[in-house]
């Protein structure tokens, strides 16, 4: 049960002749649990937590009502979005009591969340490698992004969209296995966050850099805890790495590519003494100080903010959208459940990797909103349900 959770939920698909077979899928599994169980409105009316965080996001859609009246706009976007999130909300919840009652816990959905993301890393790396595989999956699998996959060395596996907020959720999976390994030193664990880590090189840089630095980490605390063991797997790792680097069988021409855009930022600042990216570039562009009004009231919009074309900061886009009674609301309400959230997996899991996972969606928000929106979104919100739900479930429920 926790796979098709961790497929149906956080890796939605859309298969071309059967575009809402994984929604249709999922809304069933809710429906089958509502039936059964009857967790739903059990789940509602013993959690403060839930309610509270709920009526935020109503308050948020108000306030961008407002803001589209006030500036005269029609972008729906915003109100789109937090509807389709308060949907997920209503599913999750569903979800996760069922799962309690069940007897499966958190840390049985990490697990199952890890392994999917090592199938899909090995279905990003299959994309990249053959082309029957890259056809294959642009045939049968709907993309509904910008970037056109079957035209490109980007790839997504079998979900409907890569670039940055796949590649963060596949480095997620990457640092929950390390801090799962930490406390468990199950060996497979490593081999699952070998294979994630090169699907997330694969298929953006927002990942491989996360996942570089979850590696680093592991081996930080493993210096500061040897083992034989640990110390052997570790050094096996690399040299598979830099084994398989070194085999490859790229043409000079897809070998140059890969790298200049992998690591364009080496590229650049060995030609012109700069750190930057065309992604930095763009991401740095965006940044600038709105005016008072927009501070205060947002400008009725989620993409643009009046000076330049379009605006991916998560940050900019919550103040345009709600203005900054919005803003803090927001970012406090999220601060507030990760701190919840933190305190809970930290019974089980690395103090240090719990920390870096909850800092680095606050890192990738700069960069375009995955606090709402995306598959790391749905991962976080787990987490915190779990959180705030495990133990307020009636024990004799459980089997």
């Amino acid at each position: 049960m926790p796979y098709l959770i961790s497929i149906l939920l956080i890796y939605p698909f859309k298969l071309s002749f059967f575009p809402s077979l994984s929604t249709l899928l999922l809304l069933s599994m809710c429906v089958f649990f509502f039936i059964r169980i009857g967790v739903y409105n059990r789940g509602w009316k013993i959690n403060a937590y839930i309610i509270i965080y709920i009526n935020i996001l109503l308050i948020l859609v108000a306030l961008n009502v407002m803001s589209i009246i006030y500036n005269g706009t029609n972008d729906l976007s915003y109100i789109n979005m937090v509807f389709k999130y308060l949907t997920i909300i209503f599913i999750s919840i569903n979800v996760v009591c069922y799962c309690i009652i069940k007897n499966i816990d958190l840390f049985d959905f990490l697990r199952s969340f890890i392994v999917v993301s090592a199938i899909l890393a090995s279905f990003c790396i299959g994309e990249y490698f053959s082309p029957y595989i890259k056809h294959m999956i642009s045939t049968y699998f709907i993309s509904t992004d910008n970037i056109i996959y079957s035209e490109t060395f980007r790839v997504k596996g079998f979900v409907s969209g890569g670039g940055a907020k796949l590649s963060f959720c596949l480095a997620l999976a990457v640092m929950f296995s390390h801090a799962l390994y930490v406390e468990k030193k199950n060996n497979l664990l490593i081999l699952l966050s070998l294979i994630i880590s090169v699907g997330a090189l694969l298929v953006g840089r927002t990942g491989m850099v996360l996942t570089f630095i979850s590696w680093f980490a592991l081996l930080a605390i493993t210096i500061g805890k040897p083992t034989i063991k640990s110390v052997s797997i570790l050094t096996l790792v690399i040299v598979i790495i830099l084994v398989g680097i070194n085999n490859l069988d790229f043409s000079s021409d897809e070998l140059k590519m890969v790298h200049q855009y992998s690591f364009e930022l080496l590229y650049n600042y060995q030609e012109t003494g700069k750190f930057s990216s065309k992604s930095t570039d763009a991401i740095s562009n965006m940044y600038i100080m709105p005016n008072w009004n927009v501070i205060l009231f947002g400008n009725g919009t989620f993409s643009y903010d009046g000076i330049i074309n379009v605006i991916d900061v998560g940050y900019y886009k919550q103040l345009f959208s709600t203005g900054i009674i919005g803003f803090f609301l927001f970012y406090f309400s999220i601060g507030w459940g990760q701190y919840v959230s933190y305190k809970y997996i930290c019974l089980n899991v690395n103090k240090v990797f719990c920390f870096i996972i909850f800092v680095s969606f606050w890192v990738v928000e700069a960069k375009e909103p995955i606090f709402l929106h995306g598959y790391s979104s749905r991962v976080l919100l787990m987490v915190f349900l779990f959180s705030v739900l495990d133990g307020r479930i009636i024990n004799n429920e459980k089997k």
